[in-house]
């Protein structure tokens, strides 16, 4: 988690975005002109917020933000692990969120283990051992 005070910028205004401690997040309920934002990672991967570039893994990434500022989440998956899905307020498959804040919110992001991925050198071993 995060431990410094960290600038970002949304259109026309100079937001902060500071970390808090999981037992100070409120979501909802951050204090007023801010939105909470709390990430939490399942599996192995993690989450790059930008513009801060903030890197959360796991599930003691909770933010308080400007209302109204935008941010991108970009899910990254461990070697041998695959991105899955978002839960919360970002939906979908895709490996990156636009996100507004408009209010306080909660998002996953999913990794499971890639199983081609390990599969691949077993079968190539296989392959130039039987030849």
């Amino acid at each position: 988690m995060p431990t410094m005070l960290t600038a970002l910028l949304c259109s026309a205004c100079a937001v902060s975005m500071r970390p808090l401690p999981v037992t100070e997040a409120k979501v909802p309920g951050a204090a007023v002109g801010t939105s909470a934002l709390a990430l939490a990672v399942s599996g192995h991967g993690s989450l790059l917020v930008s513009p801060t570039q903030d890197v959360c893994v796991g599930t003691g990434c909770v933010y308080e933000v400007q209302t109204g500022a935008q941010l991108t989440l970009e899910a990254r998956a461990d070697p041998q692990h695959r991105f899955v899905r978002w839960e919360g307020g970002c939906t979908g498959t895709a490996t990156s969120c636009e996100l507004s804040l408009e209010r306080s919110e909660v998002v996953a992001a999913i990794f499971e283990p890639n199983l081609q991925a390990a599969a691949a050198p077993a079968t190539a071993e296989a392959v130039a051992v039987s030849q």
